[in-house]
C-alpha cells in the first residue's frame, strides 16, 4: 500500500488513482504534497520489501529491521494516544503484541540466528 500510495502521489492522474476512494480524506491531506509525501512513501514500500525478504530468509537483519519498523509504528500511535486522537492510537497499539512476539526472548528470535 505504501509503494501504491507513493505512485500514485508521484505520478498523478493514472488508472492506480482510483485506490484513493478507498480512503478520500488521506488523498485529500497528502495530494497538495505530491512528490514531498510520495517519495518517502516509494522508500518505505522498498523498505518493507527488503525487511520481507530477509525475513523470509530468516536473516537477522530482516527480523531487527521488521522488529524496528514494528516499534516505529507503535511508538506512532503512543504519539496518537498523547495527542489525543484516542480511536486511532489505542486501536492500533495491538501492534505492541506483534512486539512482544518478536522480542528476542521468544522461540522466533531462534528461527533468526544466522546472519
Amino acid at each position: 500500500m505504501a509503494s501504491l500510495a507513493g505512485t500514485t502521489l508521484v505520478w498523478p492522474g493514472s488508472a492506480l488513482d482510483r485506490i484513493w476512494n478507498l480512503n478520500p480524506r488521506a488523498h485529500e491531506e497528502m495530494a497538495p504534497f505530491g512528490r514531498v509525501v510520495g517519495i518517502p512513501f516509494l522508500l518505505l514500500g522498498a523498505t518493507l520489501a527488503v525487511a520481507s525478504l530477509g525475513w523470509f530468509k530468516r536473516r537477522r537483519w530482516g527480523w531487527r529491521l521488521a522488529v524496528a519498523i514494528i516499534a516505529t509504528q507503535v511508538l506512532g500511535n503512543l504519539v496518537n494516544i498523547y495527542r489525543g486522537d484516542l480511536l486511532r492510537g489505542r486501536h492500533r497499539l495491538s501492534d505492541r503484541r506483534s512486539l512482544a512476539v518478536l522480542s528476542p526472548a521468544t522461540a522466533v528470535a531462534v528461527c533468526f540466528r544466522t546472519w
